[in-house]
């Protein structure tokens, strides 16, 4: 009679989990798929005599939709070290939050600017937050201090994603 009930139990508690509502979809995570940059694409200047007003070109971001789920997301007139090495993190908070964390030696006496192109895919339409971070790193891409933020803003992806947004 014990095993009869037991049974029952077992049946009756599988049914109720196969019936449970509790099945959420979750959206996919946004990933890093690609990561280039253009190098030191003006002339170097000191450090100690650095006027970055100068007119070189204004720092920005510039956000386009590539379709099937993809982006880019060009960082336009970064000043780095030259010949830095560049390397990029990218981890999320959830499947909203986008954390891009670029990473740079500043090993040298002089900047340029540079571009930054990333390729994230894994997107839906829906509302992003990304949190851009610097960090500096040394030569074998081991940090040498605590990513800082250096821009937090929004964007809603869709097919028809074309935005800028001034860094500086």
């Amino acid at each position: 009679m014990k095993i009869i009930n037991y049974l029952m139990a077992t049946l009756s508690l599988a049914t109720m989990l196969a019936c449970s509502n509790h099945s959420e979809i979750q959206s996919p995570i946004p990933t890093l798929t690609n990561s280039t940059n253009t190098g030191c694409k003006t002339s170097p200047t000191l450090a100690r005599a650095n006027n970055l007003s100068g007119g070189e070109g204004k720092e920005y971001l510039a956000l386009k939709a590539l379709g099937e789920g993809k982006m880019t997301l060009e960082h336009h007139n970064a000043t780095l070290a030259c010949d830095a090495l560049i390397k990029t993190q990218m981890n999320t908070d959830g499947s909203n939050t986008i954390i891009l964390v670029e990473q740079s030696t500043e090993d040298t006496n002089c900047t340029c600017k540079y571009d930054i192109q990333y390729t994230i895919s894994n997107l839906v339409p829906n509302k992003y937050h990304v949190i851009l971070k610097k960090q500096e790193i040394n030569r074998n891409g081991n940090p040498l201090s605590d990513a800082t933020v250096y821009k937090d803003f929004y964007f809603k992806y869709s097919t028809a994603l074309s935005s800028v947004i001034n860094l500086k």
